[in-house]
């Protein structure tokens, strides 16, 4: 059976490739039940899918809404944390590979901004993908990535550099972000840059952008989307270092959202589950 290798990818950061990381991490070990192995590869900052993923609650006190955590950095139940930028033997790039030899059905690997010539270093020498691609090959593995696409043009530059890069060789699936409450109506112009637009230029309409979309569809890349967030309940998802699960009673509750919020988070959840079917589907052909 092929090992699923995920990685949100962008040269650009605070894109939510962490926010997409945590929520695949959320559907596929906890409500697929899918022996899911995490990795973060961020070592520069305290990650928000490690604070949530890589501890479990052991005691939550209701009174002073104070909660112990205990620490776990097996891959397969928490988060192992590697330094993507690094060459350490015990802690650096090359650890990744590991992966590859796991008892599980999907990894998930969160990577740092700007990640592309790191990528090229965990079995290359730093100018190709070529050796990681046949690593993965060998051991009936495929990688996903995944392109965080918003209203800025540097997602589609950064999307087309990792097109460039790894070729017909994986699977490419455009994350459409709406990370702000846009209304129905202008949904279809948010990303702009990414679909292409209509402009009149001395009374002629012009198609400008939207170049990257025939390259995409032609590698047989998969357009997903992830919807809006309302602030307060991603302020209470990082204050609590929570997991969705902790937030909407899946798993041990930690009651600080109000029901209102609370049935808003499980619909966008639900509607993410939507997204990771799709991408389920592709990897069945």
């Amino acid at each position: 059976m092929t090992k699923n290798i995920i990685m949100p990818v962008s040269k650009k950061g605070g894109i939510y490739k962490t926010t997409i990381s945590r929520s695949l991490v959320e559907i596929f070990r906890y409500k697929k039940g899918l022996k899911t192995a995490v990795y973060d590869t961020d070592a520069t900052t305290s990650s928000a899918l490690t604070r949530a993923y890589g501890y479990h609650i052991t005691k939550y006190d209701s009174d002073v809404k104070k909660i112990k955590r205990e620490k776990d950095e097996n891959p397969l139940t928490g988060v192992q944390r590697l330094d993507l930028r690094s060459g350490d033997r015990k802690t650096g790039r090359e650890n990744i590979l590991q992966s590859l030899d796991l008892d599980c059905e999907v990894v998930i690997i969160d990577t740092p901004a700007d990640s592309i010539s790191d990528i090229q270093k965990i079995a290359d020498r730093g100018n190709s993908v070529n050796g990681l691609l046949d690593e993965l090959e060998s051991a009936d593995c495929k990688l996903s990535l995944i392109f965080p696409i918003n209203d800025e043009i540097e997602c589609v530059h950064s999307a087309q550099a990792f097109m460039d890069l790894f070729g017909d060789r994986v699977n490419y699936f455009g994350m459409k972000v709406l990370y702000s409450d846009v209304s129905i109506q202008k949904k279809s112009d948010f990303f702009s840059y990414w679909d292409g637009y209509d402009s009149i230029v001395n009374g002629e309409k012009i198609r400008k952008y939207g170049n990257i979309k025939p390259d995409f569809e032609k590698l047989g890349g998969t357009e997903l989307f992830m919807d809006f967030i309302e602030p307060t309940i991603k302020a209470e998802l990082n204050d609590y270092s929570a997991k969705f699960s902790e937030l909407i009673g899946l798993k041990p509750a930690i009651p600080c959202l109000e029901r209102g919020s609370k049935r808003k988070l499980e619909t966008w959840l639900d509607e993410m589950e939507e997204q990771a079917d799709i991408m389920q589907k592709v990897w069945s052909k």
